[in-house]
């Protein structure tokens, strides 16, 4: 978060499930760029190669 922001996360545990919720009380994404996240190779980084969040999508699921 460049300008500043909060970022939280919790986790909660019970027997069969783990919960994990983040909040981001930055910014925020121009709306343009939320039908984007997620593609392989995507990136708004000059030397970024747009993997880390697919990636992150695929282990959740």
């Amino acid at each position: 978060m460049r300008a500043g922001g909060t970022l939280k996360i919790g986790i909660k545990l019970d027997d069969s499930m783990i919960e994990m919720n983040v909040i981001d009380y930055g910014v925020g994404i121009p709306e343009e760029r939320y039908q984007k996240l997620g593609e392989p190779f995507y990136s708004n980084k000059e030397k970024g190669f747009g993997l880390s969040l697919m990636l992150t999508y695929k282990i959740i699921e």
